[in-house]
This record gives C-alpha cells, sequence and structure tokens, in this order.
C-alpha cells in the first residue's frame, strides 16, 4: 500500500505529463517564410508589385530592406491610391533600391501623375543603365512621351512593351542596335515616319516574335529574317479603304505563327512565306462584293491565300462564307500541308475546304450555323481526308436544327476513319427535351467508321 505522500507524488507526475501532451497539441505556428534564405524571399517578393513587396518592410525588422534587393521595379495603378504624389514615390523607390542590375521595369503613367518628360525619361535611363532585360512603359495617350536614346541601344534588353510611346526614331541618324532583343510588343505607337518601323526592326537581328497594334496612319513594312511569331490588329476605318498609301507589307521568310485582324484583303501582302509557316490566324474584312468588284476582290483574296497555303494549320474568323466563295471556288488551290481547320462562322461551304486538304486530321467548328439555311454541299470530287485523316471533329454551339443534324449526318457517313465526334450544346436557350431529341438522331446516324465515338456536353 502506498504512503500519502507516493500517492500525491504520483499524482502531480500524471498532471505534468497531461500537461506535455497538451502543449504538444497547441504548439504555435512555425513561421515558414521568415525561415527561408533572403535570396529566396526575394524571389516571392519578385511575384507581387513594388506597391506590395514595399509592404512587407513593416513585417519585421529583418523585412525592412529586403524588397530593395528584388530585381523587380513595377510602378502601376495601384500606386495612384496611395497619399504620397507619384513621382514622389517613383523617385524614392528607385533611390533606395541596392541593386546594380534590374531583370524587369514596368511603368504606368496615368493622366493623373503630373510627371514630366525629363522625369520619366531619367527613370527609364536608369533602367537602362542598370541593364534591365524586361521592359514594359504604358503612357498616357495624350502625354506624349518621347523614348530616350539610350533604350534603342540597350544590350541587356530581352523583351520590350509599349503603349501609346512616340519618338520611334528613323533617318540615317537614328542608331538602332539591340542585339538581345526577342520579343517587342508596339500597341499605338507613334513613328516618326514609315521608314521608322523597318529601321527598327533591322536593329534586332535576333527578334522572334513581334505584336503590333494601332490604328495605321500609312504603309506598315514588317520586313525581317528572325520572326517568328507576328501577330497585326490595325483597326482599318471603312473610310480609309479607298486610299491607296494604306498597307501592311509582311516579308518574314523564318514565320512560324501569324495572326492578323482588322485590314482587308485588298490591304494586305505577304511576300517570302516559306514551308516553315505552321499556324495561321486570321479575321480579315471584305468590302468590295459588289458584281463589279467580284473579280477585283477574288485575285487580292487568292493572293493572300497563295501566301499562306504552306500552313499546318488554319483558323478562320468571320465572312468565312465569302472568303471560301471568291477565293477557293472554282480555283486551284491545295493545301497540302493542312492538318488543322478551325471556323468561326457559318460553314456551309465547308467541303469546299476538305477536298483541297488531304492531310486534314482535326476540324472544330464553332457557331457553325448562325446563317445556315441550305444544308451543307457535297464534295464534287474524291476527297482523301474522309477517307484517310480526319480524325477528330468537334462542334461548338451547337442549336439541334435541321440543318446541323444534316451536317453531322453527312460528315459521320462519309468519315471513314473518324474517332471521335465531340458536340457542345449551346449554353443557353435548349431545352433538354431537344438535346435528348437530337442525341437520339445522331446516336442513330449511320457510322463509316466503327471505331468512331460519340460525345455530347
Amino acid at each position: 500500500m502506498q504512503s500519502g505522500s507516493e500517492m500525491i507524488t504520483v499524482r502531480h507526475r500524471s498532471r505534468k505529463r497531461e500537461k506535455v501532451s497538451d502543449g504538444e497539441q497547441k504548439k504555435p505556428s512555425v513561421d515558414i517564410i521568415s525561415a527561408l534564405p533572403d535570396d529566396i524571399i526575394c524571389r516571392i517578393l519578385y511575384c507581387l508589385t513594388t506597391k506590395q513587396s514595399v509592404a512587407t518592410s513593416i513585417l519585421a525588422r529583418r523585412w525592412r530592406y529586403l524588397w530593395t534587393y528584388v530585381s523587380k521595379l513595377s510602378f502601376g495603378i495601384d500606386m495612384y491610391d496611395l497619399s504620397v504624389g507619384f513621382k514622389d514615390i517613383v523617385n524614392k523607390v528607385i533611390l533606395l533600391h541596392k541593386l546594380q542590375s534590374i531583370n524587369k521595369f514596368q511603368l504606368y503613367e496615368d493622366s493623373d501623375s503630373e510627371c514630366s518628360e525629363y522625369e520619366i525619361e531619367s527613370w527609364i535611363t536608369t533602367a537602362i543603365n542598370r541593364n534591365v532585360r524586361y521592359l514594359d512603359l504604358d503612357f498616357n495617350p495624350e502625354s506624349s512621351i518621347k523614348l530616350p536614346q539610350c533604350l534603342f541601344t540597350c544590350k541587356t534588353l530581352v523583351d520590350v512593351s509599349l503603349n501609346c510611346c512616340g519618338g520611334i526614331p528613323s533617318g540615317s541618324n537614328a542608331a538602332i542596335y539591340l542585339p538581345n532583343l526577342k520579343k517587342l510588343l508596339l500597341q499605338e505607337v507613334d513613328y516618326e515616319d514609315e521608314e521608322a518601323l523597318p529601321n527598327l526592326l533591322s536593329g534586332c537581328p535576333v527578334l522572334e516574335e513581334l505584336i503590333v497594334i494601332g490604328d495605321l496612319l500609312g504603309r506598315l513594312n514588317i520586313s525581317s529574317p528572325a520572326i517568328k511569331r507576328l501577330k497585326v490588329n490595325i483597326p482599318f476605318d471603312s473610310s480609309d479603304f479607298g486610299h491607296p498609301g494604306y498597307m501592311v507589307i509582311i516579308n518574314a521568310p523564318a514565320l512560324i505563327y501569324l495572326k492578323v485582324r482588322g485590314c482587308s484583303y485588298e490591304h494586305i501582302s505577304i511576300s517570302s512565306i516559306t514551308t516553315s509557316l505552321v499556324e495561321v490566324d486570321i479575321r480579315l474584312n471584305i468590302y468590295t462584293v459588289d458584281a463589279d468588284d467580284y473579280f477585283y476582290t477574288r485575285c487580292h483574296m487568292l493572293r493572300f491565300l497563295n501566301s499562306i497555303r504552306s500552313m499546318k494549320k488554319l483558323i478562320l474568323v468571320g465572312r468565312v462564307e465569302e472568303f471560301i466563295e471568291f477565293a477557293v471556288v472554282d480555283s486551284n488551290v491545295k493545301f497540302n500541308n493542312l492538318i488543322k481547320l478551325e471556323l468561326t462562322a457559318d460553314w456551309q461551304f465547308l467541303p469546299m475546304l476538305i477536298e483541297r486538304s488531304d492531310k486534314l486530321e482535326v476540324l472544330i467548328i464553332r457557331e457553325g450555323y448562325k446563317c445556315l439555311s441550305n444544308g451543307i454541299e457535297p464534295v464534287r470530287n474524291r476527297c482523301a481526308c474522309l477517307q484517310y485523316s480526319l480524325r477528330s471533329v468537334t462542334i461548338h454551339e451547337f442549336g439541334c436544327t435541321e440543318e446541323e443534324l444534316n451536317a453531322v449526318e453527312y460528315i459521320l457517313r462519309n468519315a471513314q476513319v473518324l474517332k471521335t465526334m465531340l458536340i457542345n450544346y449551346r449554353p443557353i436557350g435548349l431545352s433538354f427535351g431537344a438535346r435528348f431529341d437530337a442525341l437520339q438522331k445522331i446516336s442513330s446516324f449511320h457510322r463509316l467508321s466503327r471505331e468512331c465515338e460519340l460525345v455530347f456536353s
């Protein structure tokens, strides 16, 4: 039998063990981020805006100056909700920033910033002097900020985005050499003259991607032996189409990807396109569709079609029926390398495309039957892709109309190696009963390919 003192000791030890057990369950949370090395934390801060990065300085003494070692300076629209003036913030941040090399510099200048041209030029120059690699400048359209000359001779720039900037130089006195620039975005940029863009591109020997967006005030000459990806969006005004000076000229023999929006077939010219072209995404306008202009329009479309005929993927958006009718019907154009075709328009002329695409494997149709009334036309000749290559068909916004059902039946009856047909119903306006009836009808259609799988969503 234990004595009273021994019993008390046992009870005390038992309570102590309970407290330890409770303590293990209620351990304070560990600050994992603060335990990381400084360089890792700076990488995390790099993913934030400069305003957010600077705000971390109040967390602890160790964090006070960590933001000054982040290799990105981002002065965006979030700076304008502060009580301190925008230019005062930029000046102080640049003054305190300690790195001699900046990876990325972003500057968004609003009409409320009240920054002088000299101040903005000095900030850009500072970034250039600190070996910036990624430069993103977005100015107020009314400010007419001119870019400093040192920008056009920066040896470290890899990626540049210019929005509403002025002063793209031209002429023999405009020295431009950007030996490492690989990506360039020009949006609503002011050029000194028509030679400014060719002059700029000639100084970018390794440029791989070019994006040009904005109104065209004359001839836009895009000539480069290195460009692989090109996006052009020129919102032509209808009043400009009769002007002979408005023209987009593309000379890029190494081009792989081409996306064009806005202009008309009459105002675009492509030359020196080689077999390297893989994907073309076009939405061009047709304005001369009167009977008297038929031959004129068809010639321009055929010229454009011939220049892109080596592509492997084609995306056609808007007024496709006129494109096919004017350029493809009764022509000898063939797409010998085309393996993927995507249409966003009325596709009743689809057979005219597929009978000229012997290697077509993937067909995607969007908004296919908004205007269709006569159904799909049968192919007139032996169609190689239906017999040997077409394996996937996707139809978006299927409306369950009789014309659409006839088109689906046509494909199923003629596609010999088809593996999948995916049909996405229109998201609104279709009852469950209409969808169910369409599913039953399509499932009952004869399928030439025994491996074809129907998928509805």
